[in-house]
């Protein structure tokens, strides 16, 4: 698990740099997959903003002293919700989806849920707090995630393909994670 860590630590590190944010410090979410009868510990969680502290950071460059020490202005520090548009991950801001080229003329909905076998502590943190507030009857809770993307793409056999090949190779870890593509026209 120290490797992985480290793995992990090296490259989100290199990432957030890359865009002049600091990563201060995460949390990492290990599990227990069994193909067989073995057991591989995996990387069981995403890295998002609710489990890693980001600091902007646009003026490191200008001093050698670090982010840590108290030369470090309160401004180098300020809250870090541009990150996401400076990772390239939010739409262009007050763009309407109606005035951006091609329209986005096919919405594809990926869900992804974890596969059979695979345990699932947010599933089972769900059904506990189901049941402490008086839901009886919940026997079993698995939870996922659903992505919505807006594709320019306008035949729906393209866009499924192109969805469906985004979330082999990003929008899921295949080896704990099963998805399914659904594609609406608009």
């Amino acid at each position: 698990m120290v490797a992985l860590s480290l793995r992990i630590n090296d490259f989100l590190c290199g990432l957030f740099l890359g865009v002049g944010i600091t990563l201060v410090d995460f949390k990492l979410e290990f599990g227990r997959l069994w193909e067989n009868d073995e057991m591989r510990i995996i990387l069981a969680d995403e890295i998002s903003p609710d489990n890693c502290r980001l600091w902007d950071n646009p003026h490191e460059r200008e001093t050698r002293q670090g982010p840590f020490s108290a030369a470090t202005s309160a401004r180098s520090r300020k809250p870090i919700r541009k990150s996401p548009k400076r990772l390239g991950i939010l739409p262009e801001a007050g763009r309407a989806r109606s005035e951006r080229p091609g329209g986005g003329a096919v919405k594809a909905v990926v869900t992804v849920m974890l596969k059979d076998g695979v345990l699932d502590p947010q599933g089972k943190a769900i059904g506990h707090a189901l049941g402490s507030l008086g839901f009886a009857g919940v026997n079993d809770v698995r939870a996922g995630k659903v992505i919505v993307l807006d594709l320019d793409e306008t035949d729906a056999a393209k866009a499924r393909g192109a969805a469906e090949d985004m979330a082999r190779k990003l929008l899921a870890n295949t080896v704990i994670e099963s998805f399914k593509v659904t594609v609406q026209a608009e």
